[in-house]
């Protein structure tokens, strides 16, 4: 298994693990399996299959009548974002954010298609998961709360949606240890600079455009631990707008270096 799982799931298939239901010792008929835990894309804990100085982000997609609502989730580390816009807005984070697994509604792959492309790797759910209703009862489930408020999020009904479908596809593959999953935080989309695919690419920011070249990020990138890996690749595709926070930032790095 652990040679063949990460192979699979980068050639982007489902495995589904079948494992023992019941204890040998106490039956004397055959022992009862069945589906333990379906792993996909964007939903794997397995240290074989996850890069750990990069984010595994699972997101979700919610086509509203006005906006349009995403949600990012890596569930490796409990990180949960979301943010809602433009279909302009929504393409540039689902780049920046490098999503492993996109969900989305049943019936709407042309306009996913047409608005994001089809480069991502893609799964639909039925329509009744992308409703506010049934959204709302999974997050505060999910958080124990009575309301959604204190996350900063309660305007963002479309990013709520897209929140609550990430949630009921975690139970959908089985993956139930989800207590480390806290919070939900908003994308301040006015916080940051605007930077689209092309310019990540043709600035090879993240990623070099010839074999054996170096990027921007391999070149800076001196951080010796994931959590910190993972915060540069970040800062990179996400930078800031205003000089303070910018300044902040530079006074930490001076006091170490």
């Amino acid at each position: 298994l652990d040679t063949y799982l990460p192979k699979l799931i980068r050639a982007g298939k489902r495995v589904a693990i079948c494992d023992q239901l019941e204890d040998p010792k106490a039956t004397k008929k055959l022992v009862r399996r069945g589906v333990t835990e379906l792993v996909t894309p964007g939903v794997s804990i397995n240290d074989n299959i996850l890069n750990h100085k990069e984010n595994n982000f699972l997101a979700a997609v919610h086509f509203g009548k006005i906006a349009c609502g995403v949600a990012f989730l890596d569930i490796s580390t409990g990180e949960f974002l979301t943010a809602e816009g433009t279909f302009d807005y929504v393409d540039k984070l689902l780049n920046n954010f490098a999503s492993k697994e996109v969900l989305f509604e049943r019936g709407k792959r042309n306009v996913f298609e047409t608005n994001f492309g089809n480069k991502f790797y893609t799964y639909e759910l039925d329509d009744w998961v992308f409703t506010e209703t049934t959204a709302r009862e999974k997050l505060l489930k999910q958080f124990e709360t009575q309301n959604l408020k204190g996350f900063g999020v309660e305007h963002l009904k479309n990013g709520i949606v897209a929140s609550g479908a990430i949630l009921q596809y975690l139970e959908m593959t089985q993956h139930m240890q989800i207590a480390h999953i806290t919070a939900l935080s908003r994308i301040e989309e006015d916080k940051y600079v605007r930077i689209d695919k092309f310019t990540v690419r043709n600035l090879e920011l993240i990623a070099s455009m010839n074999d054996g070249g170096s990027s921007l990020l391999s070149v800076i990138d001196k951080t010796v631990s994931p959590p910190g890996a993972r915060m540069l690749k970040r800062w990179i595709v996400f930078p800031l707008k205003d000089a303070k926070p910018i300044n902040d930032r530079l006074t930490i790095v001076e006091y170490f270096f």
